[in-house]
């Protein structure tokens, strides 16, 4: 049943859960919410690619020559994956618009770190990595580290310390997957989601941690001129 909570006794705030996904104000945060709770600073912010910031989709569609990647064609999906697989398919992605401005929105919470963690082609592993690599060079993408792999849950949580992290990432089963093992997600669509999504998500993780004087505050980041910020309004 929904629970509905009184914030200060001013504003009521409707939470609906399902143990793997819950909503506030129509806003969906996938994980527990203890999860949530226990984010540091220390936490890492790990940015899917294809959906997020390569338009992988709609290249996809066109190379199988439809309007949608998932339109019946000439040849199937499984039959495009194995032509593409050995080829610079990844290298050629357009970046989505807003893609730049998602990285920067991340950097400002963390403090300028931030990472990838993003699938290879089935059966095409290194190929993958090796243009998803040189795709991020060629945009002057500058994460810490790149993860190409086929179990983004290996990185949900920190195996030291056990403190979740944050996954972003367009794929619903990716996340059932990442916050089954600790870590919390966003889901984010690029071709049809506002970055704000990303924005209030972020502000979630990062509103629950204390400045060095114990008081709570929006992020121990301070996030520049927000004139720069994404609108509600931007997509990407």
């Amino acid at each position: 049943m929904p629970l509905l909570l009184t914030i200060k006794c001013l504003k009521k705030i409707l939470v609906t859960s399902n143990d793997t996904v819950f909503t506030v104000d129509n806003i969906k945060y996938w994980g527990n919410t203890d999860d949530w709770n226990n984010i540091k600073m220390t936490s890492r912010v790990y940015v899917d690619m294809d959906g997020v910031i390569a338009d992988f989709f709609s290249a996809l569609a066109e190379f199988r020559k439809v309007n949608h990647w998932k339109d019946q064609g000439e040849i199937t999906i499984d039959t495009s994956i194995k032509e593409l697989q050995g080829t610079n398919f990844f290298e050629t992605l357009p970046v989505f618009p807003f893609a730049k401005k998602l990285v920067d929105l991340v950097k400002s919470y963390t403090g300028g770190d931030w990472y990838i963690n993003t699938s290879p082609l089935r059966d095409d592993h290194e190929n993958s990595e090796y243009y998803k690599t040189k795709w991020l060079k060629k945009h002057n993408f500058d994460p810490k580290d790149i993860i190409v792999t086929k179990r983004k849950e290996s990185y949900a949580v920190d195996k030291k310390t056990g403190i979740p992290n944050i996954l972003i990432d367009d794929r619903p089963k990716n996340l059932e997957r990442w916050i089954a093992r600790g870590g919390v997600g966003i889901r984010y669509q690029a071709n049809e989601d506002s970055l704000d999504l990303i924005k209030k998500g972020l502000d979630k993780a990062y509103g629950t941690i204390a400045n060095v004087k114990g008081e709570n505050t929006e992020s121990m980041v301070t996030h520049g001129d927000r004139k720069s910020m994404p609108s509600e309004n931007d997509r990407g």
